[in-house]
């Protein structure tokens, strides 16, 4: 996939473009000293439409900064429609490696799954139950995705009714996210595991040395657990990471046994340990029968909900695509503009559900993937990988190339393109890209300008949580840009 675009076949929905220029005042309203340079102000309107992502990887990755989180449980809402995750994870051979006896007695088999805070749906306490339930498939590949499914056996080998206090779980946020990690707290739910699955693992860990060790030929036996929530009103995030230095605390599976009047126990975790690559994900599906989104179906393809909203969320790969031709149609026609302010304005609708904390600017390509900087090239019939970055990077300085080849719009506040949520109470957000729009003015001869983006979640927020935004389709560009005043000869 190129960053380079080619010329757009696309039948655009034409927008008016609404301007005033005010020749002698600059843009706090103080008259110009200069009469050759005139401060002008142009609203122009971004057409947008939603795109479904064909697939967010969600798989639980060792030594990544970003959220480590699973993702469990249920629940409803009007414009998105029913939002349901489920975990899907292996489990690592022992990570203690004292061997098990064969006269050895299993006392039981405890998955404890840690809290990590994060909820969305219902505000209410209230009660959430979650079934364990045995893999029938290996986890062999990476990575795993939202919309990827894992069979599992029917047998239920554990099950939890779980209590969730929200305002609970907010202190518990707050508390763990200031500097004092004194008062950080944790909440782990323990659930008992019986059955095969319990039987076979002891039996394992009894007899069959060549698998004990072995992480092929241990994940090819015992595959693995789903997590599946049945009765619930809200998503719960599970945090998969393990401290490597202490493993009494965290999600892990504990195997408890009695071996010549001594208690012992032996603990396998569900995230990349040692030599030890375990694999986990959440799938995430939606099913939005009887909303305004109930039609669009067919992933990276342009939809225009019939309530003319823009829609965002996390987890699904539902997000909005801004178009700046636009932009260009105007800008192209005025004389060496600078450009003093490029601010991109949205306005949210009220909603009990919270919104993402965080949005990004992710340039698209005309298919509606992420455009990036590599481009694949066949020389000699050979197929190699180019790299484009530092023509990137001389045409726009105002954007950030990503190591996997993915470009992100700069804001002038700095910190990449990140638009950090602060509604006022009119529910405006607003981000200003004035470098960037300036870039692209300066590239109006060349057919590859940025022309589309995405509007989502920052990126491992729109991976790892399910929290969404609706917009009004009004999305406006504010620009203010001093242009010389073009005498009149005649």
């Amino acid at each position: 996939m190129s960053w380079w675009f080619r010329r757009a076949g696309l039948l655009l929905v034409l927008l008016v473009v609404f301007f005033s220029c005010e020749e002698e005042e600059s843009i706090i309203g103080i008259k110009s000293t200069n009469a050759k340079f005139r401060v002008s102000y142009a609203e122009i309107d971004v057409p947008s439409s939603v795109i479904l992502f064909d697939k967010l990887s969600t798989t639980t990755l060792r030594g990544n900064t970003e959220v480590q989180r699973f993702l469990v449980g249920q629940y409803q809402d009007s414009e998105f429609g029913t939002i349901r995750a489920e975990i899907f994870t292996q489990i690592s051979p022992a990570i203690d490696k004292s061997a098990v006896s064969v006269n050895a007695v299993m006392d039981s088999l405890v998955l404890q799954l840690q809290a990590d805070f994060y909820y969305y749906g219902s505000k209410s306490i209230s009660n959430q139950t979650i079934q364990i339930h045995e893999l029938t498939d290996t986890l062999n590949q990476v990575p795993y995705y939202n919309n990827s499914k894992v069979g599992y056996k029917a047998e239920i080998i554990g099950e939890k009714l779980i209590t969730i206090d929200p305002t609970k779980f907010d202190k518990a946020i707050s508390r763990n996210s200031d500097s004092n990690k004194n008062n950080d707290t944790t909440q782990n739910f323990r659930i008992n595991l019986s059955g095969n699955f319990a039987k076979d693992l002891f039996e394992t860990l009894r007899t069959d040395t060549t698998v004990i060790n072995d992480f092929t030929k241990f994940t090819g036996k015992h595959k693995g657990l789903a997590i599946i929530p049945t009765s619930s009103d809200k998503i719960l995030g599970i945090n998969p990471f393990i401290d490597e230095s202490s493993v009494t605390k965290g999600t892990k599976l504990v195997l408890y046994y009695t071996e010549g009047g001594v208690h012992k126990e032996i603990r396998f975790v569900m995230y990349p340990f040692d030599n030890n690559p375990v694999r986990g994900f959440s799938s995430i599906e939606s099913n939005r029968a009887g909303t305004a989104l109930q039609s669009m179906n067919e992933p990276n393809k342009d939809f225009f909900p019939i309530d003319n909203k823009r829609y965002v969320q996390s987890g699904t790969g539902i997000l909005t695509k801004l178009d700046f031709t636009k932009f260009f149609e105007f800008m192209d026609t005025v004389s060496i503009p600078v450009i003093n302010s490029a601010e991109l304005v949205f306005e949210n609708e009220s909603s009990e559900f919270p919104p993402p904390s965080q949005f990004q600017f992710r340039v698209l390509n005309e298919q509606n993937y992420y455009g990036s900087f590599l481009q694949d090239t066949v020389v000699d019939g050979k197929k190699y990988v180019k790299n484009n970055v530092l023509e990137l990077r001389a045409a726009y300085p105002s954007v950030s190339p990503n190591e996997d080849g993915t470009i992100d719009l700069l804001s002038d506040a700095g910190g990449g393109s990140v638009l950090k949520v602060g509604t006022n109470s009119t529910n405006i957000m607003s981000v200003f890209l004035t470098a960037f729009f300036q870039d692209q003015y300066a590239q109006r001869k060349n057919e590859k300008r940025i022309k589309y983006c995405a509007f989502h979640p920052l990126e491992s927020q729109f991976r790892k949580s399910v929290n969404r935004l609706v917009l009004k389709d009004k999305i406006k560009l504010r620009v203010y840009y001093t242009s010389p005043v073009v005498e009149n000869s005649n």
